[in-house]
Order: structure tokens, then sequence, then C-alpha cells
């Protein structure tokens, strides 16, 4: 596999990995009775999330090994922030401002400048 495609599966599993999380955290209601804890960590929703963290981690070792980290890391953060921001508004109906929208802008133009130069 290419460093480029683990890191992208890299970014991915982390976008993946949140939107489960979130998921599980607005179907799930936990109170300190065992019954609800067992409820809790038999979700699907919360084994989805860390199997895809678990691929997150495994992709982005891989993908450390051939790509400068100010590469990897830069991509990583940025594109998953971006798409995380995404997921939340598609999905979550989060709302996403003016400040926001620029904010994005800025990661996207900041990717550019930090990866090329």
């Amino acid at each position: 596999m290419s460093y480029w495609l683990a890191l992208l599966l890299a970014i991915c599993g982390n976008i993946g990995a949140n939107f489960a999380f979130k998921k599980f955290t607005v179907e799930t209601e936990i109170s300190r009775s065992w019954s609800s804890m067992l409820s809790a960590a038999l979700h699907p929703m919360l084994w989805v999330g860390l199997t895809l963290g678990v691929m997150l981690l495994l992709s982005y070792l891989y993908a450390l090994r051939g790509l400068p980290l100010r590469t990897a890391y830069t991509l990583a953060t940025s594109l998953s922030i971006v798409g995380i921001s995404s997921v939340g508004m598609i999905f979550f109906g989060e709302v996403i401002g003016l400040k926001a929208v620029l904010g994005i802008a800025f990661v996207i133009v900041g990717v550019g400048l930090l990866t090329t130069g």
C-alpha cells in the first residue's frame, strides 16, 4: 500500500470514528446501573468507532514510514477537521457559521502552504 493511500485511510478513519462516537453518544443514555453500562458497552456504534480508531492509528503509523512528518501530520489533522466539521453539519445538524467557514478556508490554504513549501 502506498504511503499516501495509508494517509488517506487514516483521515477517513478519523472522520468515521468521530462520526460513530458522536452517534453513540446521541443514541445512548448511560446511567450507573449495570444494565445501562452493559447496553452502552455493546452498542454497535461504539465498536465501529473503536475499530475505525485502530484503523486510523495503524494507517497513520504506516504513512509516517514514507512521508515527512510535517506533511503527514498537517494533512491528517487539518483534513480531518474539515471532514469532521462537514459530518457534524450534514448528519447532526450542527450549525457552521461564517467564522467557521472562513476558518475551514484558512485551514485549507494553510495546508497548501505548509505541504508545498
